[in-house]
């Protein structure tokens, strides 16, 4: 038995094994890997302490720490099917059938998005092609870049990236006017996008710019944004957790408690406003700090009963 189950190898999960395990408790981490989406990162200029790092050399710096002689975590790498309440236990329960047993669980599976399945898009993604402003957009800023996708939320990209400082071609499947006149925003009302063009990085983008023709043009830009669903990966927890709107998992910001006892949340996965790596970093921490002061309270139950 695991005194804390960890489901997800990005920041979260890993900071997140590593703290609990400080604090001397028998963990087990289960993930497909030990990077998440982090190591699909080209640039990262926000992390303390560097002013440049890859995701990848950051993955491989908190899996150094989860991989430490002497660490009581346990890795396995295992797709979880599901979580369950066994008294005052959890029940873990893997895609080959196979079960665990801990007295908490912390979630930080994070999240997948859409695509829009353009020839290009796979090739160049972190190399230009990106699904999140916050996380990319300062590194485009003085540059052209093109938005593409769903259309509200293509819009609220392109005027965040003028507020940073970006040029974008907005292309719109159907006409949305911004709320606001923003000097870097250029709407292309018919534009539709065909392919991304580049060779280790973004070069253009090719679109038809009126559907009467087959005619194409490109676009010189150094990124594209793409406007895709974002779906947290939370299908596991099969109606036992509580979950907002958009399937999120709801939890208390101080704790990151989820609704069932034990069971704590971290990262993109949940419910909290920011997603960003070092938002993700701190919900690990507080998670795990927290599902350790309530391994205490049930022992100090335990031993008084």
């Amino acid at each position: 038995m695991y005194d804390m189950a960890v489901i997800g190898g990005g920041p979260a999960g890993m900071i997140a094994a590593t703290t609990a395990a400080r604090r001397g408790l028998k963990v087990l981490l289960a993930a497909d890997s030990l990077q998440g989406q982090l190591g699909k990162i080209d640039q990262i200029e926000n992390w303390p302490g560097e002013t440049r790092v890859t995701g990848s050399q950051l993955a491989a710096s908190f899996a150094k720490q989860i991989t430490e002689p002497g660490n009581s975590i346990d890795c396995r790498k295992s797709t979880v099917a599901g979580i369950r309440r066994a008294g005052q236990l959890l029940k873990i329960t893997f895609a080959g059938g196979d079960t665990v047993t801990a007295r908490t669980a912390i979630i930080a599976t994070g999240v997948r998005h859409g695509t829009l399945g353009l020839p290009g898009e796979k090739e160049l993604s972190s190399k230009g092609v990106s699904y999140c402003v916050t996380c990319d957009g300062p590194y485009f800023k003085g540059k052209k870049v093109a938005v593409i996708g769903r259309p509200e939320q293509a819009l609220a990209m392109a005027e965040q990236l003028s507020r940073i400082g970006a040029y974008a071609y907005l292309l719109q499947s159907r006409p949305v006017q911004p709320a606001f006149s923003y000097d870097r925003v250029t709407l292309l009302p018919k534009g539709w996008p065909v392919e991304i063009i580049g060779d280790q990085k973004v070069a253009a983008l090719r679109y038809h710019g009126d559907h009467s023709n087959n005619m194409t043009e490109e676009l010189p830009v150094s990124g594209v944004f793409i406007a895709a669903e974002r779906m947290p990966n939370t299908q596991f927890t099969d109606g036992i957790l509580d979950l907002d709107e958009d399937g999120y998992i709801s939890v208390d910001c101080r704790t990151m408690a989820a609704s069932v006892p034990g069971v704590y949340a971290a990262g993109d996965v949940t419910s909290g406003p920011h997603k960003q790596i070092t938002t993700a970093v701190g919900d690990g921490v507080k998670a795990a700090l927290s599902a350790a002061q309530y391994i205490d309270t049930q022992l100090k139950r335990e031993i008084k009963s």
